[in-house]
């Protein structure tokens, strides 16, 4: 909220600064040194004018109006974006699918390594570091073992890897292992980084958890947001015509 502080008459009193003072339980005032008179703002109940310019107030958009919104998908949903899987390494000393193995993890926590599918990631900044934003969907292998682990391996998919979009998306890696799956479909892995990575995939990028955790890890609802590094990178083949795209898993009946 902003509050204007002043006399009563038909000017507005000088209170000094000119800067706005620090917001104090969400309520901030602004304070001016300039002459000025109630005629500059105009105010009713839907509508403000600053110097004869109109602006339309915030509405509350709660009840139906928002619901109704609900029924036509943002813009960016219908936009088509690269896919790719994030490798990452387990801990568990039990699960012969991990490449670690912690002794002293409890049941809950212990991991198997992992392959899923990620399409929300965005490069971020260039210089002096590469760094992009990831989402993780909650309470999933690749989650704890990205959030334990804090890096892992990005792998730009190809077409030739939209038969494994099911694997690496609907089956978790408690009940299947994904790098026995991959070979299975005839897509066989390989080893980068340290990680199982697919042997054909477009291109490889180690990333790297870019500050603390817990300034890294933005909870935003049913993901997280890890802001990475990317470390280290690998392109085998041509991004722009190689590349599965979204589009292409909604030409196909997968999503």
């Amino acid at each position: 909220m902003i509050s204007f502080r002043g006399s009563s008459g038909s000017a507005l009193q000088c209170l000094g600064s000119q800067r706005a003072s620090p917001p104090r339980g969400g309520h901030r005032t602004l304070n001016f040194s300039f002459p000025f008179t109630w005629g500059h703002l105009g105010m009713d109940h839907d509508h403000m004018h600053w110097r004869g310019r109109p602006f339309q107030a915030a509405q509350d958009v709660s009840g139906p109006e928002a619901m109704n919104t609900d029924r036509v998908p943002p813009p960016y949903a219908s936009l088509s974006v690269p896919v790719y899987s994030l490798s990452t390494l387990g801990n568990s000393c039990l699960h012969p699918a991990s490449s670690g193995c912690d002794p002293f993890v409890d049941e809950y926590d212990a991991t198997p390594d992992s392959m899923n599918i990620v399409t929300y990631f965005a490069p971020m900044a260039i210089k002096p570091d590469r760094v992009a934003a990831i989402g993780l969907y909650r309470d999933t292998i690749s989650w704890k073992n990205m959030l334990r682990n804090q890096r892992g391996v990005l792998q730009l998919l190809g077409h030739q890897h939209m038969k494994a979009t099911y694997l690496l998306g609907k089956q978790s890696a408690t009940r299947v292992d994904k790098r026995v799956g991959l070979e299975d479909l005839g897509l066989p892995t390989t080893q980068w980084e340290g990680h199982t990575v697919l042997t054909d995939a477009v291109g490889y990028m180690l990333l790297e958890f870019y500050l603390p955790p817990a300034q890294d890890i933005i909870h935003a609802g049913d993901h997280d947001v890890v802001i990475c590094k990317v470390l280290k990178w690998d392109v085998r083949g041509d991004p722009e015509r190689d590349a599965l795209y979204t589009g292409d898993l909604r030409k196909a009946g997968h999503l």
